[in-house]
């Protein structure tokens, strides 16, 4: 690339666009399609069973690693909310939000935006399996 030279919007979020109208419009067109994206995967798994696929809740466990360093797993609320039993819509939908930006909280939305629709999807499966230590007792 030669110096000086605009970088790919794509690359840049935008920024490279002139016009602010433009910027904006791209803008949305990038959040409604990942939000469509993501309400076809919510659908599609939530239709197909009552259940997870044992692949996608070994997926999520596994992701989940990052997620239980500030997300109590026994579903315990110190300042920061358990999301331990949550209805996977709720789940997909907080997460696309925090990827999109529409949610403020630095560190969730840098989570999020690094994670696929598959990823996503996958720890919605995972953490909605799961039930606190105290409605199990």
């Amino acid at each position: 690339m030669r110096r000086g030279a605009r970088v790919n919007a794509d690359r840049q979020g935008g920024k490279g666009m002139r016009n602010a109208a433009v910027r904006g419009s791209y803008h949305w067109w990038r959040m409604l399609s990942r939000r469509a994206a993501l309400a076809l995967v919510a659908a599609a798994l939530g239709g197909a069973s009552p259940g997870i696929a044992d692949g996608e809740r070994a997926l999520g466990e596994y992701l989940s690693a990052e997620c239980v360093t500030c997300h109590q797993i026994s579903g315990d609320y110190q300042g920061i909310p358990s999301i331990i039993g949550w209805p996977r819509e709720s789940f997909i939908e907080i997460m696309n939000e925090y990827g999109d930006k529409t949610r403020s909280n630095p560190v969730m939305q840098t989570i999020a935006s690094r994670l696929s629709v598959e990823e996503i999807a996958a720890l919605a499966g995972y953490f909605g399996s799961l039930t606190t230590e105290a409605s199990a007792k």
